[in-house]
């Protein structure tokens, strides 16, 4: 069963995007461009012009649908959505009536910079919880999309991405939780086995550049090559280790995926 907002199900926001994943006739150039005319129409609708803090409801409406439509829906259904993000994150609005490019303070430019879109996608890695199989099918969904999403996006050597859609430092913590820590959470492994998967080429492009992130002083281990290497042992080790069908078919995958880049992009 479907879990959605009840506060936005009623929103002209959830319609598009819900729409989008559920009627095969739907397109995601549509959806941008209904979306495009939702907030031209509530910019219009504000007294004054917005400038660079105009407080848009309809980017916060639907930077939080993404993430809510992308847990309810399966990866192989996702392809559209994620079209939808790709689209708009290349249209930047201006105001009518100036021509001025609409800013959201702290969110940047509306809609190049995606406004909330990513610190949605962290509420979620930061704040969800996997214990109830529904809640793993939530998490493994959005996982799946956000590691699609990374793989849309260029990579860079630093910690400041210059992708709005890159999430590669989710996909450093999971191979870190899966095979570097004691105490595996339950999807660890599973979790893991998504970011291989959807975007092992992002992965490894990133251990190859040796991508750092400078969240801590001093920065801890980023990517590298030995981690690729040792996390891809890690799925080895865990092919004999889990009886569970699912993880089994997950790591069989995974390792099929890592094999194909690595074929592509290290010899």
């Amino acid at each position: 069963m479907e879990e959605y907002d009840p506060d936005l199900v009623p929103t002209q926001e959830f319609k598009i995007l819900h729409n989008l994943v559920t009627d095969p006739d739907a397109s995601a150039a549509d959806a941008v461009q209904q979306v495009l005319d939702l907030t031209t129409t509530e910019i219009l609708a504000k007294n004054d012009t917005p400038g660079s803090n105009f407080d848009s409801d309809v980017a916060w409406n639907i930077c939080v649908l993404i993430i809510d439509i992308a847990a309810n829906t399966a990866p192989t259904r996702q392809t559209k959505l994620l079209d939808f993000v790709s689209r708009i994150r290349k249209v930047t609005v201006a105001d009518p009536r100036t021509g001025e490019k609409v800013g959201c303070g702290n969110f940047g430019y509306l809609w190049t910079d995606l406004h909330s879109f990513g610190m949605h996608a962290a509420d979620m890695f930061i704040h969800h919880h996997s214990h109830t199989p529904k809640e793993l099918e939530k998490w493994e969904n959005n996982t799946a999309f956000i590691a699609q999403s990374t793989a849309a996006a260029a990579i860079t050597r630093n910690g400041k991405p210059t992708h709005r859609m890159d999430f590669s430092i989710y996909g450093l913590y999971a191979c870190r939780d899966a095979f570097e820590e004691e105490n595996q959470y339950k999807s660890a492994v599973r979790t893991a086995c998504l970011w291989f998967i959807y975007a092992a080429g992002s992965m490894l492009g990133n251990c190859k550049v040796g991508r750092v992130y400078d969240l801590h002083d001093p920065p801890e281990r980023g990517f590298d090559l030995d981690r690729w290497h040792a996390w891809k042992q890690g799925l080895v080790r865990t092919q004999a280790g889990y009886g569970d069908e699912r993880t089994q078919e997950l790591v069989r995958i995974a390792l099929e995926r890592i094999a194909q880049v690595e074929a592509e992009r290290l010899n």
